[in-house]
């Protein structure tokens, strides 16, 4: 029987620990030249199947109604495979 274990995941060189919240560990990285905080977020959700996943995160147009920190997601133009979407934060 083989049974894979996947490797955890450490936190880039210079992020510090935040807090925890739904299954996720938040980190917080060194401020960006342009003043901003990076903000990392590592998750276990067991319950959550890939599939579940893919499908909740390709429906663009909706990014504003699952993400708070989105005030806006439409989709300009689609190209082969790729979407070309508009966010306003």
């Amino acid at each position: 029987m083989l049974v894979l274990v996947p490797a955890a995941l450490a936190a880039p060189a210079g992020y510090t620990r935040s807090h925890e919240s739904g299954g996720c560990t938040m980190y917080t990285g060194p401020k960006t030249a342009a003043g901003t905080t990076p903000l990392l977020a590592e998750c276990t959700w067991p319950d959550v199947t890939l599939e579940k996943l893919a499908a909740h995160f390709s429906n663009w147009e909706s990014h504003d109604e699952v993400f708070s920190a989105i005030a806006s997601s439409v989709v300009e133009r689609t190209e082969g495979g790729a979407a070309f979407v508009r966010q306003v934060h």
